[in-house]
């Protein structure tokens, strides 16, 4: 899905489905829940947001930068990969958690 936003919505995003995760396997050992995550733990780069495991946490979340407010995520969701996607089924709603409803 392609949407318009700030980086700063776009590290929201990103935020919301670390909170969303949980650890898997080996990251047990190495979660980190007592340290809150904030914004200015995730940086974007010019080709957008990728988290793939953060603080023990699977996330898989790669967000690409289109242009300078234009981004895209892929629509599909995989449960067991994306740990995120039990609170947050699609990609859309991810989104919409932190940009409200999105017309895509």
């Amino acid at each position: 899905m392609r949407f318009t936003a700030s980086e700063k919505q776009v590290k929201q995003i990103g935020l919301n489905a670390i909170k969303a995760s949980k650890p898997v396997m080996p990251g047990y050992l190495v979660a980190d829940v007592e340290r809150p995550v904030t914004l200015d733990d995730l940086e974007i780069d010019e080709n957008g947001l990728d988290i793939d495991y953060f603080r023990g946490n699977m996330v898989k979340l790669p967000i690409h930068r289109n242009t300078e407010n234009q981004w895209e995520l892929n629509d599909s969701v995989d449960f067991e990969y994306q740990s995120w996607a039990r609170l947050y089924p699609t990609a859309k709603a991810l989104v919409e958690s932190v940009l409200g409803v999105c017309n895509d």
